[in-house]
């Protein structure tokens, strides 16, 4: 990869990558450089669809978004851009997380910028890793715990979901 490969106003080595299909549960992690360098996820609501929470300085909320979606990023210094699926977990489960996310799309919450209290399940507001969270505390009856950091806070953030045992890469996500 050239530096002139990299987005305009982005870390050099950013590139573009797509979302793609996976099965309906599944959840994203790519590279999002905001105030800090925390990651994004996105969680499939079907095969080849995904909702996600928009922040950044519009905070525009949930968003529904299909296979085509070219708008996530890679940077290898801060993980590389990939599905993880949760592990062990049944299909009925995974669908159920799916179910969440599109419940959740026709209830439109808010864009929560506060990562350090979001854990909360049927909240009015919530962020990309929030999301995923609380998809599958609901699928699981508050027995999958994703934040691999949980310890320590009251919050999840995106780089919780991939440190977390619970879960593992199912594929990466492919250059747009």
């Amino acid at each position: 990869m050239s530096s002139g490969d990299s987005l305009a106003g982005d870390d050099p080595g950013t590139v573009w990558v797509k979302l793609g299909c996976s099965a309906p549960g599944l959840y994203t992690y790519s590279y999002a450089k905001n105030i800090v360098r925390h990651g994004h996820n996105t969680l499939f609501v079907e095969q080849c669809a995904a909702v996600h929470m928009v922040g950044g300085k519009d905070k525009i909320g949930i968003r529904r978004i299909d296979q085509s979606y070219s708008r996530l990023k890679h940077h290898p210094q801060y993980g590389i851009a990939h599905v993880r699926r949760v592990i062990g977990q049944s299909t009925n489960m995974a669908e159920r997380a799916a179910t969440f996310g599109t419940t959740m799309l026709s209830r439109n919450p808010s864009y929560n910028d506060n990562f350090a209290f979001n854990k909360c399940v049927w909240c009015s507001s919530h962020n990309c890793s929030s999301l995923v969270w609380a998809a599958w505390m609901y699928a699981s009856t508050d027995n999958v715990d994703l934040d691999g950091n949980k310890s320590t806070n009251m919050g999840v953030y995106p780089v919780d979901l991939v440190n977390t045992p619970l879960s593992a890469v199912n594929r990466y996500l492919e250059r747009a």
